[in-house]
């Protein structure tokens, strides 16, 4: 707060004041006194408590103080005090509301060298009215939201037209669509669009797999067990691509057991000219053969 001139002329009084012995007068003493001075001083409101000599001025008012010796020619006159009669008065504060909004990227704003980050309530005071007392701003601050929306659509192109926002889509591509929230801020939509065709290729399998190899599976579609199955392939947008009918037929594998109990310091252990283990476990080995399944031997160590 700038308030020099009122500091300045204060600050004299209370060297004179000093200088003459101030002291406080009661009010039988005010109205025997033969001499009565009257300073006048307005603060700001954050002038206040000041201080006058040794006493402390915490509020407006009229205050009286006494000084001496009175400078008189009258020497038969005994009343030899002055007074001195300060008024102090208090500058009105000013101050006033500062309503600021905007969208999302408009922020940060500013407002003289003030800079706003977000949406904010707060009182701020950096200038001075024309009696050097500050001037309080209060501030709200308003930060608006602006949207974007992005939607990946899948649609299978017997599926079509595609409807959207009031729009006939008919061709895969990339739509946007811009309107404004009520705050008129931007709100944007993108609109991702996938037509996929659909080929409805029937075909036929006929497979045979041996139960060591299962699960068999076509596609997404897993078969534990023979039989005769009938079943769709679908494509990425999950439009149908291919119906299959698959005749599964399953052989059970023959299996062979190993069993082996080893001391760590065995180790690798070579079961064969082809077969070394470096540490325990269960292993299988498919041995070729004549028949549809091989002889799998299972390994136990």
């Amino acid at each position: 707060m700038k308030n020099t001139p009122t500091i300045v002329r204060l600050s004299l009084w209370l060297v004179i004041m000093i200088l003459l012995k101030v002291n406080v007068l009661t009010a039988s003493q005010i109205h025997s006194d033969a001499l009565l001075d009257t300073v006048r001083q307005s603060l700001c409101a954050k002038g206040f408590p000041t201080k006058f000599q040794q006493n402390i001025i915490s509020h407006p008012g009229i205050y009286y103080f006494k000084v001496g010796p009175k400078v008189s020619s009258d020497t038969n006159n005994t009343n030899n005090t002055d007074s001195l009669i300060i008024e102090l008065s208090v500058y009105q504060s000013h101050r006033d509301t500062i309503h600021l909004s905007g969208c999302a990227s408009e922020f940060p704003l500013t407002y003289g060298e003030v800079s706003f980050q977000r949406s904010v309530t707060q009182e701020l005071s950096f200038d001075q009215d024309s009696n050097g007392c500050d001037i309080y701003h209060y501030f709200i601050v308003e930060q608006y939201p602006e949207y974007r929306n992005v939607i990946v659509q899948n649609v299978c192109s017997p599926d079509l037209p595609y409807i959207f926002n009031g729009d006939t889509l008919t061709a895969t591509g990339v739509y946007t669509y811009n309107d404004t929230t009520v705050t008129g801020c931007d709100s944007i939509t993108i609109l991702d669009l996938r037509v996929h065709p659909v080929y409805n290729i029937l075909d036929t399998i006929t497979a045979a797999v041996c139960s060591h190899n299962l699960p068999y599976r076509v596609g997404d579609s897993a078969f534990y067990q023979t039989g005769v199955y009938d079943f769709p392939i679908h494509s990425v947008g999950g439009c149908d691509s291919a119906f299959y009918h698959l005749d599964l037929t399953v052989t059970q594998t023959t299996y062979d057991t190993l069993q082996y109990t080893l001391c760590h310091n065995e180790f690798p252990y070579q079961l064969d000219s082809v077969h070394t283990y470096a540490e325990a476990g269960t292993y299988f080995i498919e041995h070729a053969d004549t028949v549809a399944c091989p002889l799998v031997t299972v390994i136990i160590l």
